[in-house]
């Protein structure tokens, strides 16, 4: 059988990524979406459920309907929480989970984000969610145009959504239809939802220490903190006994589904640059075609870096169709990036 691979790159920027988190799909008869593991079935879990989301009507009533059946838990990642309406609607929803008994973390990029930070003593003080920023300045300049880029939705370890999609009036209007922005998301439940809990866990773990690790910085070399700041930054959001709970894996659906996670920042053991999960991933996977088989890149920003062009050349010299769907220099938002 003939397979097409649509590999789904999540709206990725120039800088540096921290997280690219990404589901890949293969379409069989249009009705399951399942991924195909090039490196072996042991990595790829099985009884998850996925559907496409493609407009910001139905992510935003996804995310509402999540938040209100939510049992325990949820714990969200992101690069951009805006103070717009798109924005703070989420933060009131969050809010009154936390006020009904549900945990709630959220992680946020600090560059992209940091105008949220005015809301983080209502959050804490009124509705028991705990907001934490991902590499404010205070960490230091050594990686200071890394970005936290992942976005992760994820409730009680068992639905989730991924993708593209951030929280703020354009994504409450986007749509194919829009002439302003158009986003994609997937929802998903299964264990591949645990899977991602258990890294965003790592992820909260990792810059809890971090921040902790900062302040201890800041005593030995003398800084005048006041009572209020040195207060602040050791309450809740950086107590190391405050972890993400464990959760249970539980087939949901009959979709394969693999989670593939880069983490540039934390893990600097080896080069991510030339060799990453993902990178790997596309790598097998498309080398992995027959001649005629097709392999579409729909993205967004289409920044590939060397080492992905190399593998698309060595595609096509192989017989194997490529082809690319992105922006034009118009409909661009960033300048330089195509």
């Amino acid at each position: 059988m003939k397979y097409s691979i649509i590999l789904i790159f999540l709206f990725i920027t120039p800088f540096n990524l921290y997280g690219s988190t990404q589901l890949e799909r293969i379409f069989g008869d249009g009705q399951n979406y399942n991924v195909l593991d090039m490196r072996g079935q042991q990595n790829a879990r099985n009884g998850n459920s996925l559907s496409l989301i493609d407009n910001g009507y139905d992510l935003y009533k996804k995310r509402f309907e999540l938040i209100h059946n939510a049992k325990k838990t949820i714990y969200i990642s992101g690069l951009s929480l805006q103070d717009n309406e798109g924005g703070v609607i989420i933060l009131r929803y969050l809010c009154w989970a936390g006020q009904k008994g549900v945990e709630v973390k959220i992680l946020l990029d600090h560059f992209v984000s940091k105008k949220i930070q005015k809301y983080r003593k209502w959050l804490r003080e009124d509705c028991g969610v705990k907001l934490v920023f991902f590499n404010p300045m205070r960490w230091g300049y050594s990686k200071i145009f890394t970005s936290l880029h992942e976005k992760l939705f994820l409730v009680d370890g068992e639905y989730g959504l991924i993708g593209g999609n951030g929280y703020s009036d354009n994504y409450l209007e986007a749509s194919r239809e829009s002439n302003r922005w158009h986003d994609l998301e997937m929802s998903i439940s299964g264990p591949i939802v645990c899977q991602m809990q258990r890294v965003y866990a790592k992820t909260w773990k990792n810059v809890l220490k971090r921040h902790r690790k900062r302040i201890d910085y800041y005593d030995s070399f003398g800084d005048n903190l006041s009572y209020e700041e040195k207060r602040d930054l050791m309450s809740f959001e950086f107590d190391l006994t405050d972890p993400v709970k464990n959760c249970y894996e539980k087939k949901k659906g009959s979709s394969n589904a693999v989670f593939l996670y880069n983490d540039p920042f934390f893990n600097s053991q080896r080069s991510q640059r030339n060799s990453s999960p993902t990178l790997d991933f596309y790598r097998k996977s498309i080398l992995g075609l027959s001649p005629g088989e097709l392999v579409s890149l729909y993205s967004p920003y289409m920044v590939p870096g060397k080492e992905f062009l190399n593998i698309l050349i060595k595609a096509v010299k192989k017989g194997i169709k490529v082809r690319v769907l992105t922006n034009s220099d118009s409909s661009n938002d960033e300048s330089g990036i195509l």
